[in-house]
């Protein structure tokens, strides 16, 4: 029985259903493993420095968490006090091992078989790019997974002084894990896209540092006063504040969605992003390397609207709707200014290959495909849908709120004008952005530069009206109308929100009209620049076929010249001509059929 034999389903036979397709999976890979994941793990196993430095690094954690243990006994009688200060200790040192050690685990991975000349070979074997890429992934996770488990024992000291519960330590070795996933696609991301090793260690280290040292106190020091704060919860002191609010937060809607569904998606949608870009680098140009990563835009614009939404909607009488708004409107600006960052790579228009294969598939598989002609109606679509259902959300909130009864009576009038207002200086900004990416892509031949120039006029944006007031001395002294020389940047919708500052001002009003200009600059130049970048990308598609139409017209007239220049030379394999007739007949010496007797 060959490879391609199919297995008939006997008639009257039920189709799979989804759990035997589960279990199926799962005995295939307990049966047959990644080979590349296998090869790896015996390589990694034949390392003899291997284990010398998981036991150097689980004796120096111990000495140092012992030392800190004697020495807060010595000062304080509060045991409960000790365990949770040696637990939070612990737990932000292996933070921090696992946030350095797993991308130099990962970028020590597909670059070093380039460098070593053994990347051809790799690819010869037929493993196709996403079994590679899975195989990287679990020998470099496989080895940091063993990091973590030799520093549990050490996990364990804090029991010994008490203030910690079981549930806290097991939730944050489980974090751990779950950091691990980002650290480790991280460097692989990096080794991917690298020649070699020594240039992806270094960018991984220079970007691992910086980056996990914000994470740390924008999520740890930052989330836990928004728990505080915002979510009333009593917590500690401590950066790992999550294992702890598992503990004393109440099991309802808010517990689901705040400390299950929200750490789930912070650290699954960057994994899976990285994963994506893992696959694209890891992909020929000739090939689509934007079905992945417009499939996980959609699904995280997605995910971001309902959040927003979620936070607008659970917001506190105290807390005003347009401040709330604007909090989400940061983040949902971060975010399109990050999307149209990722797909500034995006090629002018499909190779013939790609346009075989769209060709067979539906309009959404030719939307999903490569090209700056369907990229840019898909981050408008996902932009606009966004904000649509986000203002709708604050709208409601704030009519909500003006009928049962609010203590200023123009309160739904300021909050309904400020979310508009914010909406449409939203839109037209990230029209801008889209317009100008796609422009800047249209009119270079590498990418590389596109995304360099994008962030230079995207700070200037953001950072330059500011510096501009900063420098005239009005905002210095606190002159309201000075702001509107700021309207320009995006921070500025933010200051309309500011209770207290500029909501009751007498220049409120023209604050408001400065940003609706502004933003209606932006949405006519967004528009203009993307139907000019769809003009470019046309002509270059139209005269790239044009191209291609030629070559083949002249490859198919060397081809029949090949042919009648092969009839002449071999008339064995295609039959006789007059030509060939005429080299039988005759010879250098004269004719071969000559008559004898003549």
């Amino acid at each position: 029985m060959s490879l391609e034999t199919t297995v008939e389903r006997p008639e009257g036979s039920r189709p799979e259903r989804s759990l035997g397709r589960v279990q199926r999976r799962l005995q295939q890979w307990r049966d047959n493993p990644n080979p590349l994941w296998m090869r790896e793990m015996r390589q990694a196993a034949r390392v003899q420095g291997t284990p010398v430095a998981l036991a150097s690094l689980t004796l120096l954690m111990t000495f140092l968490i012992g030392s800190i243990g004697g020495l807060r006994l010595a000062e304080t009688d509060d045991l409960a006090e000790i365990g949770h200060g040696l637990f939070q200790v612990f737990f932000s040192l292996a933070y921090f091992v696992v946030a350095l050690v797993g991308p130099a685990l990962g970028a020590n991975s597909i670059a070093a078989e380039r460098e070593g000349n053994t990347w051809e070979a790799l690819l010869l074997t037929g493993l196709r790019p996403h079994v590679v890429a899975r195989g990287k992934f679990l020998s470099a996770y496989t080895l940091i997974g063993i990091y973590i488990v030799m520093l549990a024992p050490v996990g364990a000291l804090p029991f010994l002084f008490g203030g910690v519960t079981p549930g806290e330590v097991l939730i944050g070795f489980v974090l751990l894990f779950l950091i691990a996933l980002v650290t480790v696609g991280f460097g692989l991301a990096l080794s991917a896209k690298m020649q070699s090793t020594r240039g992806a260690l270094v960018i991984a280290m220079l970007a691992a540092v910086p980056l996990s040292g914000f994470a740390f106190g924008f999520l740890g020091f930052g989330g836990r006063e928004l728990a505080r704060s915002e979510w009333g919860y009593a917590l500690r002191s401590g950066a790992l504040w999550l294992p702890e609010a598992y503990t004393v937060a109440p099991f309802d809607f808010r517990f689901v969605y705040r400390l299950l569904i929200g750490p789930a998606v912070v650290l699954g949608l960057p994994a899976w992003l990285l994963y994506e870009i893992i696959l694209a680098n890891l992909l020929s140009v000739t090939e689509d390397r934007s079905f992945g990563l417009k499939r996980w835009h959609v699904v995280t614009t997605l995910l971001l609207t309902l959040f927003g939404i979620v936070s607008v909607l659970d917001q506190g009488p105290g807390t005003s709707v347009l401040t709330a708004f604007s909090f989400v409107f940061v983040i949902w600006l971060t975010y399109m200014v990050f999307a149209s960052y990722l797909f500034a790579t995006e090629p002018i228009g499909p190779s013939r290959r790609m346009e075989r294969a769209l060709s067979d598939g539906g309009r959404l598989r030719r939307w999903f495909g490569p090209g700056v002609l369907p990229t840019v109606p898909l981050l408008q679509w996902t932009a606009r849908s966004g904000l649509f259902l986000l203002a709708s959300a604050a709208l409601l909130v704030a009519h909500v709120r003006w009928h049962s009864g609010t203590p200023m009576p123009n309160a739904f009038a300021i909050d309904a004008k400020g979310v508009g207002v914010s909406a449409f200086y939203m839109l037209g900004f990230t029209e801008f952005v889209i317009g100008l990416t796609a422009w800047l892509r249209s009119r270079s031949s590498g990418a590389t530069g596109v995304r360099w120039v994008l962030l230079a006029v995207v700070f200037l944006l953001i950072a330059g009206p500011w510096m501009l007031v900063a420098l005239s001395g009005q905002f210095v002294h606190g002159a309201q109308g000075s702001l509107i020389m700021a309207a320009p940047s995006p921070v500025y919708v933010v200051t309309i929100a500011v209770p207290g500052l500029l909501r009751e001002a007498p220049t409120w009003g023209d604050l408001v009209a400065a940003a609706m200009l502004v933003g209606a600059v932006y949405l006519i130049s967004g528009l203009a620049l993307v139907r000019s970048a769809r003009r470019r990308c046309e002509a270059i598609i139209r005269d790239h076929q044009a191209l291609l139409v030629d070559a083949d017209a002249r490859l198919a007239k060397e081809d029949e010249a090949a042919a009648r220049t092969a009839a002449v030379k071999d008339p064995a394999d295609g039959g006789s001509s007059e030509l060939a007739e005429a080299a039988r007949e005759w010879s250098p010496e004269g004719p071969r059929n000559t008559d004898r007797s003549a």
